[in-house]
């Protein structure tokens, strides 16, 4: 019993965390976050949810396979400098979730329990969705903070290789949710 209380008052403590790092937000860090949410949900929009859905399922084998490419890739093409080489970086995961984007959508009819008509709400959740993904990925896989370093807001919230875990989780969830729809 005493555990599930615990338990509670550990969640609701670690909720008001949450809002109140994202309260300390920098007017740039908004900016970016909310581009990226406005870029996703456009996609679902123009693309299809099909698309939508398949291009952030694709994000999970691209991080899997994104850290056993071999390291000497940059010194293989003469890249220099460490805004370069997050360039690459940035380029060959891009490349990665193309690829199986393009592997997963040609396995997803249209016309199956997908649909292809994005609703308010799934249009919300997905870009969220995206947006965590994003996020999380940057923190833990990819080496981006020579393109921008987000404040310290952000990086309290997804730092923390626990918290990985579950930002990987509930965008899956969510993804789930809509998809079985």
């Amino acid at each position: 019993f005493y555990y599930g209380m615990d338990t509670a008052t550990s969640t609701g403590t670690y909720v008001e965390a949450i809002l109140q790092n994202l309260s300390g937000l920098s007017s740039f860090d908004v900016l970016i976050v909310g581009a990226l949410f406005v870029a996703l949900v456009g996609f679902g929009l123009v693309a299809g949810r099909t698309r939508l859905i398949a291009l952030l399922f694709a994000l999970y084998p691209a991080a899997l396979i994104f850290p056993w490419l071999p390291g000497g890739v940059a010194d293989f093409l003469g890249i220099e400098g460490e805004r370069n080489v997050a360039v690459m970086d940035l380029s060959l995961f891009v490349l990665l979730v193309a690829v199986f984007h393009l592997a997963l959508y040609r396995h997803v009819e249209p016309s199956s329990s997908f649909g292809d008509s994005l609703s308010f709400f799934e249009g919300v959740l997905l870009g969220v969705t995206g947006v965590i993904l994003f996020l999380a990925f940057y923190y833990h896989l990819l080496a981006l903070t020579a393109l921008y370093d987000f404040g310290l807001s952000l990086d309290v919230l997804f730092t923390q290789l626990v918290s990985f875990f579950w930002w990987l989780i509930v965008p899956l969830a969510a993804l789930f949710l809509v998809a079985r729809r």
